[in-house]
């Protein structure tokens, strides 16, 4: 286990490695994926598993992942103490798309997923004044997952 600068990790060619980050909001965690990579060569990567746990900007961090080459493995809504996190874990080694949405997370019999929904959608309808054309396309994402 190592605790350091989350952007200066080093990560050697072995097996199999997981970097967890977790408790910062997605664009910085972003980031620190995005220095990660800058930081090891490419062949060190390919063995690694990211599992990602930010506690807002859940949108903009998948785009950027996607963005980035990685690939799902896999994904959760996780409901604890009056508050949603999603918990996704990716790799270079999948080719399985990140969705914007986390579309293979939703079980939408669960009452705790259909609130998280709502208050996602709520917050962004909230941003519109900020950026209607961007945020109108993130609630347009979101409302797409009960409308299929």
């Amino acid at each position: 286990v190592l605790c350091q600068d989350v952007g200066k990790i080093e990560i050697a060619q072995r097996k199999s490695q997981v970097v967890v980050i977790a408790g910062v909001g997605g664009e910085l965690l972003l980031s620190l994926v995005q220095q990660i990579i800058a930081n090891n060569a490419v062949e060190h990567l390919n063995n690694v598993r990211f599992i990602l746990c930010p506690v807002h900007h859940t949108y903009k961090l998948r785009v950027g992942l996607k963005q980035l080459g990685l690939g799902l493995i896999s994904e959760q809504i996780v409901y604890d103490n009056k508050r949603f996190y999603e918990v996704i874990e990716v790799s270079f080694s999948t080719n399985n798309e990140i969705s914007h949405t986390g579309n293979k997370m939703w079980d939408f019999a669960s009452t705790e997923h259909a609130m998280y929904q709502r208050q996602l959608i709520n917050h962004y309808n909230k941003m519109l004044n900020k950026d209607k054309p961007y945020y109108q396309k993130v609630i347009t994402d979101y409302q797409e997952l009960t409308d299929s």
